[in-house]
């Protein structure tokens, strides 16, 4: 009879599974063994902080040898810091992460909130957002609120990853760099923000009132 094998995903599997049982049984820490662990993890803060350091500083002195900051055998690719097969290696296990957290139905950023914009989470989305258009996420979130999650032009209900996006009513066109001052920003849904494009917000309005004004004659049957 053949010895049955575990093959290596089945095994990676396996750890994880118990790796979450430990986590949500742990009283302690599983380092020292005297403080409550962090939340989502098996150690307390100062030896996962404690942790970090000792990476970092093995990580460092790695890297002032040139070698990969992951095995620290072969000698790192030029401009990398990792060896090929590492790099490899690595890039399947985000892959696989990635998945996971996505069949959990988590946001792939924070990998703690419920994804409900796409694949992320609403504050990850408008996180994100705000760090594209060179403004802090806490302002954002204050025109957002302000608004009511409703369009500054339109009135419709916005969601991110959705229809949600990011008006400049002085347009970065005309205006560069001032455009993106503070008082010039706005959320809008994405194709109404789009049929304004580089229009002024008064050249907007009143392009808007001319076509629904002469739609309203039905000169051609549309």
């Amino acid at each position: 009879m053949s010895e049955y094998k575990l093959t290596d995903e089945r095994k990676k599997q396996i750890r994880r599974e118990n790796l979450q049982v430990e986590r949500e049984n742990l009283v302690v820490c599983r380092n020292c063994k005297k403080e409550v662990p962090k939340e989502g993890t098996l150690m307390c803060e100062e030896c996962l902080e404690t942790m970090r350091q000792r990476t970092e500083a093995r990580r460092m002195q790695l890297k002032s040898k040139g070698l990969c900051e992951r095995c620290g055998k072969v000698p790192a690719r030029d401009g990398r810091v990792t060896c090929d097969e590492c790099s490899k290696k690595k890039k399947i296990c985000d892959k696989e992460s990635i998945k996971r957290t996505i069949d959990r139905g988590v946001c792939i950023i924070c990998r703690k909130e419920k994804a409900t914009a796409g694949q992320k989470c609403v504050k990850c989305c408008v996180k994100n957002l705000a760090h594209i258009h060179g403004i802090s996420a806490k302002d954002l979130w204050e025109k957002i609120e302000k608004q009511n999650w409703a369009c500054c032009y339109s009135g419709r209900q916005l969601k991110p990853a959705v229809n949600f996006s990011v008006e400049h009513i002085k347009s970065r066109y005309r205006h560069g760099d001032n455009a993106h001052r503070l008082d010039n920003i706005a959320v809008a849904d994405c194709d109404v923000n789009k049929m304004k494009g580089g229009f002024e917000k008064n050249e907007f309005l009143q392009m808007v009132k001319e076509v629904y004004e002469y739609l309203k004659l039905d000169k051609w049957g549309i």
